[in-house]
């Protein structure tokens, strides 16, 4: 299976307005530059982030606080360092939860539901998304629904459910093409074509992939170039074009280094594994393999591990070196066994069982109407029953009554004389 770099869009809310004490606003002009850094510059979100914070923190303002510990778990999330993201995040949830501040809460669970996609928890995630797109619906938010749509998409294309991502897709994309964030219309575009070609649909894919590239290159966002880049090489190498698809890997790669995107390296770096294998060049195609493997291990990232290890072991076993394609498959497989982990598939579990009361309510739904319409028939019936048996009753009286009536007439016709 061919990786895409999944381009996750969040839920950036702005603070609500500025309050009366200097401190507080001080915290949310903190707060607001460091997301608008949020387009691929994780080290600034953090260092503005962090002052906002410690600013929040002395001034007694909460919900400062909560919203700068939101941009701190956002930015280790950009990082690659899911694990370091988990505590700002949880006491940013708390925080929010505490003071009541609903659209807030949501903001900090998509954020918390990306953290734990990336680390392979998709019931979790999807769990955290849920609820904020409940949020989202009962407060209006369209905005907020479009983007937890989108993150749904890339829950429900991980999933292998194609269909169903593709719908939430173009769904955000059309609403987001009504308006003027080109960020945000790129994510879209990127995230549909990245399904396209899962379904095989590969030219209206990297048609779509052009389009995201055109607008992240206007845009100057190297971050969300790379993106692009990288699957267009991945799109690239699913039809069958391995060498064109080298060459979008490399220029990915000469991006990410400029920009110092370490984690995401591993990502280009799997893809060059992978075609090079195509083309039979298994040296190269080891080389790549190790790399990404060796980064998305100093990440914590555990899918991009289990997929670098698989085209390692593939690649030594052509080279003809048993003990390091040995070595490989054993992690391979340990990693891909970890991904199912009982926990995994317990939050999995979860999410089912929430699928199923919502299942089960609307079935119990369905039976009460059932019922009603049931009740109301046997009303009409028994009416109808009533009325039907009176008809006869007065019918039966009609006809004793005739009877008697003729009865008596013969009985007159029998005493008269006949005449002469």
């Amino acid at each position: 299976m061919h990786r895409f770099y999944p381009l996750l869009l969040f839920i950036l809310a702005a603070p609500t307005p500025t309050v009366a004490a200097a401190p507080p606003a001080r915290v949310d002009s903190l707060n607001q530059r460091a997301v608008s850094f949020r387009g691929g510059h994780p080290d600034s979100i953090l260092v503005h982030a962090e002052k906002a914070l410690a600013l929040a923190r002395s001034s007694g303002y909460a919900k400062g606080e909560g919203i700068a510990l939101r941009w701190i778990g956002l930015a280790y999330n950009l990082s690659g360092r899911n694990a370091e993201a988990e505590a700002p995040l949880e006491q940013s949830l708390r925080i929010l939860r505490d003071l009541d501040e609903a659209s807030e809460v949501a903001g900090t669970l998509n954020i918390l539901a990306s953290n734990r996609f990336r680390s392979g928890a998709y019931g979790v995630a999807g769990g955290h998304w849920h609820e904020a797109l409940r949020i989202y619906v009962e407060l209006g938010d369209s905005s907020g629904i479009t983007n937890i749509w989108n993150n749904l998409g890339n829950l429900h294309r991980a999933l292998g459910e194609n269909d169903t991502a593709l719908e939430y897709g173009l769904r955000t994309l059309a609403y987001r093409e009504r308006g003027t964030d080109s960020l945000l219309i790129a994510g879209s575009l990127n995230n549909v074509a990245n399904l396209l070609s899962e379904m095989k649909r590969f030219d209206e894919a990297i048609a779509y992939h052009e389009r995201a590239l055109e607008l992240n290159r206007a845009l100057g966002n190297l971050r969300s170039i790379a993106n692009s880049l990288t699957n267009l090489g991945s799109t690239h190498l699913r039809k069958g074009d391995a060498a064109q698809a080298v060459g979008f890997y490399l220029q990915a790669v000469q991006v990410r280094q400029s920009i110092r995107d370490i984690r995401a390296l591993a990502v280009a770096y799997t893809g060059l594994a992978d075609a090079y294998l195509v083309l039979g060049r298994p040296r190269d195609a080891a080389r790549y393999a190790e790399m990404a493997y060796g980064l998305a291990e100093q990440h914590n990232n555990p899918r991009e591990a289990s997929d670098a290890s698989r085209f390692a072991y593939h690649a030594f076993k052509s080279l003809g070196d048993a003990p390091a394609a040995l070595r490989y498959l054993e992690i391979h497989k340990t990693l891909s066994d970890s991904l199912l982990s009982a926990s995994n598939r317990e939050s999995l579990a979860r999410l089912e069982a929430d699928a199923e009361l919502e299942r089960v309510a609307s079935e119990l739904q369905a039976s009460e109407r059932r019922r009603q319409q049931g009740r109301i028939l046997f009303g009409v019936m028994a009416l109808g029953l009533v009325g039907l048996v009176v008809a006869l009753v007065v019918i039966r009286r009609a006809l004793l009554r005739e009877k008697r009536l003729l009865e008596a007439l013969r009985k007159a016709g029998e005493g008269e004389s006949p005449t002469a």
